[in-house]
C-alpha cells in the first residue's frame, strides 16, 4: 500500500452536530449521521469499538483501514472518506474510540431491499435492469480493490448500499 500522510485527515469532532446518535450498530462500532456546522452537509461517523487499543496489533489495523478507506474513496463504489479524530462524540472517557467520518449513503443497504423484494411481488427497485447495474458496479469496485492489493472478507448484502442514484457502494472495509 501506498504511503499516505493521515494527518491531513484529521478533523475536530467540535465542528459537527450530532443529528442522530447509533443510527446503525455493528459488530465493530455504531454510525451516527452527523452535520457539518458550516456546509450543513450530513455525513456518517463511524465509531470503533476497540477493546484492547493498547495492543500495537490493533493500532496497526486501524491505520490499515485508515489507509484503504483514504484511497478507496477515489472511486464511485465506495464511499467518500472525510476525515478522522482518535476521540468520539459525547463523554470523554478513558478509552479510544476513533471516530471515521464517511460522505452519507441515504438509501439503505441491499440486505434490506432484499427483504423488501420478498415482502412486495413488485419492488421497483430490484428490476432486472438494476440487477445488472448492481452486479456490474460490484464488479468494478472489488476489481478496483484487488487493483489496490485490498480485499473486503466481509462482502454481503449487508455491506452494500445504494447511493443517491442506487448504484451500489462498498462499506466496512474492518475485516479487509
Amino acid at each position: 500500500m501506498e504511503e499516505i500522510d493521515v494527518s491531513k485527515f484529521v478533523v475536530d469532532l467540535n465542528d459537527f452536530n450530532v443529528i442522530q446518535k447509533d443510527k446503525w450498530n455493528g459488530s465493530c462500532g455504531f454510525v451516527s449521521i452527523i452535520e457539518d456546522q458550516k456546509t450543513h452537509i450530513q455525513y456518517a461517523a463511524k465509531v470503533l469499538k476497540t477493546p484492547n487499543v493498547d495492543k500495537a496489533s490493533d493500532q496497526k489495523h486501524f491505520f490499515k483501514r485508515l489507509k484503504m478507506s483514504i484511497i478507496l474513496s477515489g472511486h464511485p463504489g465506495f464511499p467518500f472518506f472525510y476525515g478522522f479524530n482518535l476521540n468520539h462524540f459525547g463523554k470523554k472517557t478513558k478509552s479510544i474510540n476513533p471516530t471515521l467520518i464517511y460522505q452519507l449513503i441515504p438509501n439503505g443497504t441491499l440486505y434490506n431491499q432484499l427483504i423488501q423484494s420478498n415482502q412486495f411481488s413488485q419492488n421497483t427497485l430490484l428490476t432486472n435492469t438494476k440487477k445488472q447495474i448492481l452486479i456490474l458496479g460490484l464488479a468494478i469496485a472489488i476489481n478496483y480493490m484487488h487493483h489496490n492489493h485490498i480485499c473486503h472478507l466481509d462482502l454481503k448484502p449487508d455491506n452494500i448500499l445504494f447511493d443517491q442514484q442506487f448504484y451500489p457502494v462498498i462499506c466496512d472495509l474492518g475485516s479487509a
